[in-house]
């Protein structure tokens, strides 16, 4: 196979050797991997990106604010970037990347483009409070973005499904993996200790994540089991167009309800001492949270949305967790409720987790997934 230069275009920094480490790894192999990210401002995030062997160019791109200059700024670096560099082949994630990159790579003359959607987000939430105007312009970006791709890789199948039925991108280019996938041996099975019934959820505070859904269930709980400790890792950001409400964002830092650890690099440990994992989001391409809690042998709670139902095993001989309704604090606090009454079947689930993690989320099956589709 001829070396080939490849052109990585990223989101947040530090999901890029937490979620596609792997994958970088096994690129690094065959080909030169050029990774395009915001700043890194975590020295280790910089240093395990480099052990891994990448060439790092680093953007003032901000992911998650809305601000058309700072985004024609980051297009001009790609420009220069792909100048520079040259790649046969150019590899976006996240919708920034994906749309700008897309472009930028299609205007370059690269004419192998691959784009993944790890998740669609409050922008194709039904009924989610963002301005429908900001919709219909990223909506139509994404269309024109998608057009300059070869293959686009989704997490899920409903996210592709609902992309292809908005005439969005054709099913004829379109792939779907089983999300990230998960290191089974990184995140080894540990036996849950029941001594104490303990829920956690990791998420970024933002409304699409159910944080207020969390909330208001654990207020429930904490009525009738004051002994339940019930904790939330993820951190705010300030320039989330989705960010939480103010009044919200109080009461977790009170403390009072919900014990909140902030912004957490140990969400392994963190899963390791809960019991139950808990993901009350209205829209996911596949949550690592959920996959990092099945591969440890945790039961999760989350929602029946896509993204969701894909952790889930759905035969119910094998159940791994429950399903609930999304935006339904009470029904998501009587689950909660049922399993700090049969603490058994805690155990079970978390058995039948970790059996779905190897079945079907294994990184190196996804991986293979991965390569196949971008022609590598």
């Amino acid at each position: 196979m001829a070396l080939k230069t490849i052109l990585v275009a990223c989101g947040p920094p530090r999901s890029v050797v937490a979620f596609r480490g792997d994958l970088l790894r096994e690129m690094v192999k065959d080909h030169r991997v050029v990774l395009v990210s915001p700043v890194i401002s975590d020295g280790e995030i910089r240093d395990d990106l480099q052990s891994i062997g990448v060439t790092i160019f680093e953007s003032n791109l901000k992911p998650n604010n809305i601000s058309i200059l700072d985004d024609l700024a980051y297009c001009m670096f790609l420009f220069k970037v792909i100048s520079r560099e040259k790649p046969s082949l150019f590899f976006g994630y996240t919708i920034k990347p994906v749309i700008f990159g897309s472009m930028i790579a299609f205007l370059s003359g690269i004419t192998e483009i691959c784009s993944m959607l790890t998740g669609l987000g409050y922008n194709f939430v039904e009924g989610e409070n963002v301005e429908k105007g900001h919709k219909k312009v990223v909506h139509f970006l994404l269309k024109i973005a998608l057009k300059c791709n070869r293959t686009v890789i989704f997490h899920n199948p409903d996210d592709r499904n609902l992309l292809v039925k908005m005439g969005l991108v054709p099913a004829d280019k379109t792939k779907v993996v089983n999300g990230s996938g998960v290191n089974l041996s990184r995140y080894p099975f540990k036996q849950v200790n029941l001594s104490s019934i303990t829920f956690l959820m990791v998420g970024r505070l933002i409304k699409s994540k159910g944080v207020q859904e969390y909330y208001d269930a654990v207020k429930i709980i904490r009525r009738h089991y004051p002994e339940v400790k019930c904790y939330l890792a993820g951190e705010f950001e300030e320039q989330n167009i989705d960010r939480i409400d103010a009044d919200l964002l109080d009461n977790l830092l009170k403390g009072e309800v919900v014990t909140y650890l902030g912004f957490r690099k140990d969400i392994p440990s963190l899963i390791e001492k809960s019991s139950v994992v808990v993901l009350p989001s209205y829209r996911e391409g596949t949550p690592r949270a959920l996959l990092e809690a099945l591969s440890i042998g945790r039961a999760v709670v989350t929602t029946d949305t896509p993204g969701c139902t894909e952790v889930v095993n759905p035969d119910p001989r094998y159940s791994n967790g429950f399903l609930v309704p999304p935006g339904d604090s009470t029904i998501l606090a009587q689950c909660m409720k049922d399993l700090i009454l049969n603490p058994d079947q805690i155990v079970e689930l978390g058995l039948n987790g970790r059996r779905y993690a190897e079945e079907k989320f294994d990184v190196s099956k996804v991986n293979k997934e991965m390569l196949k589709s971008l022609g590598l």
